[in-house]
């Protein structure tokens, strides 16, 4: 009996045992499972490559440098971060001295002057620069203020010298997206930026051709975190993180890289729209020219037939003339005639080309004739009546017009004549 009390004893020890474990680990277990704690970060909705957003089925996803470097802090310090996004600098500053969130993200190294806010320097680093309208190409409207309308970053801290402008000329804007909208437009003649990478992004995004950087750098801001100053377990959290990051080169590296890509992707955009303005004018220009071409030929052809059926019936009207038609150089030779021409002097064409046209005048006519084909040579219009005799010595009566033929070479002039049988009628 005692052995049998003593092993269900051992057993019930053993279950009681099993069951506090258990409980323990369902207890850890349980606050394992708990959530991670949840702070609340202050950002700038859009400074690109910094920061942006991007929405997707109504997901809104952050991105930039900025947005990388938050998710690696996540990690590194175990909590999630929920973002809160304001323009306005100032608006913040005061969200976060009244506890609404926990974190300022991509603030300035001048907060250090608040004593209720700590700094925790990023090592990033950003630089003032004036930019202005195209019409504003002379140092003047960077030396001088006077009169000039300048956009400026609200709550944004400036070099001295700019506090000194007066408050009337200044326009206070909350996002450089605007500002560089208003410069466009000429409604400021400035603008001052303290994140000159984000302005370059956005001019080369939107295709600012009228926007040029003015004069120097300003100067330079260096960016960071900032946390209340009472919250001290969370500023060595962050310190230590972001300390690590940044001498490991990642925080500088995430930066360079989304300027570059950011740069590039837009240089791709350009290119990929210039290649395909190119590609549809080249396209264009193949339409056109195959329709202008097609066009052409066919008033070619229409032109040729229109020329070949002129120039037929010219050479019928020439060939079937009644009068003799004779085309003669500056030395009275044959160099084209008609078939009546043929005929009434009864020779074979292949023998005319042998012939001078005075050949065939009677020889006591022949030293007028070659004064008659001179005075035609010269350009003057010759009317006259001569005998032709042919090889068989028949004689033609024939009244002879001659002119000079326009031709564009003057060192080959040539003479038509035309020679009319009066034969019969003088008879």
């Amino acid at each position: 009996m005692k052995i049998v009390w003593s092993i269900e004893a051992r057993t019930h020890q053993f279950m009681a045992v099993f069951c506090i474990a258990f409980c323990l680990l369902w207890g850890h277990g349980d606050s394992f499972a708990q959530e991670k704690q949840t702070l609340r970060v202050g950002i700038r909705p859009y400074a690109p490559p910094i920061i942006y957003f991007e929405k997707s089925n109504d997901t809104i996803e952050y991105k930039g440098s900025q947005a990388e470097v938050l998710k690696l802090l996540e990690q590194k310090i175990e909590v999630r971060f929920e973002y809160i996004s304001s323009d306005d600098i100032s608006e913040r500053r005061k969200w976060l001295k009244e506890g609404r969130i926990d974190i300022i993200a991509g603030t300035g190294m001048s907060i250090e002057e608040d004593p209720e806010i700590r700094f925790i320097s990023s090592g990033e680093k950003i630089e003032y620069r004036i930019f202005a309208h195209k019409d504003c190409n002379t140092d003047d409207c960077y030396y001088d203020f006077e009169d000039k309308r300048i956009a400026m970053i609200a709550g944004a801290p400036y070099p001295e010298f700019l506090n000194r402008v007066d408050q009337s000329q200044k326009i206070l804007i909350n996002t450089d997206q605007e500002a560089l909208h208003m410069l466009s437009k000429d409604l400021v003649d400035l603008f001052v930026t303290p994140a000159q990478s984000v302005v370059n992004f956005i001019i080369a995004k939107e295709h600012y051709k009228n926007i040029h950087p003015m004069g120097e750098v300003l100067g330079k801001l260096e960016l960071g975190y900032a946390v209340r100053a009472g919250d001290e377990d969370l500023y060595n959290k962050i310190s230590a993180a972001i300390k690590e990051l940044r001498d490991s080169g990642t925080i500088a590296y995430l930066a360079r890289k989304h300027y570059e890509d950011a740069i590039e992707s837009i240089d791709r955009t350009k290119n990929a729209k210039r290649f395909l303005f190119v590609f549809c004018f080249f396209i264009l220009v193949i339409i056109v020219g195959g329709v202008w071409s097609y066009l052409l030929r066919s008033r070619v052809r229409r032109i040729t037939r229109e020329l070949t059926a002129s120039e037929e019936r010219l050479n019928n009207l020439i060939k079937f003339s009644p009068d003799m038609i004779f085309v003669v150089g500056p030395d009275g030779k044959i160099l084209q005639h008609n078939q009546s021409a043929s005929q009434r002097l009864q020779i074979l064409n292949e023998g005319m080309v042998e012939h001078r046209l005075t050949h065939f005048v009677v020889r006591e006519e022949r030293h007028q004739f070659s004064d008659f084909l001179q005075r035609s040579l010269a350009g003057e219009k010759c009317e006259d009546e001569f005998h032709l005799k042919d090889d068989k010595g028949h004689v033609l009566d024939v009244e002879v017009v001659a002119m000079r033929l326009p031709t564009t070479d003057p060192d080959r002039p040539t003479i038509c004549c035309y020679a009319r049988d009066m034969t019969k009628r003088n008879r």
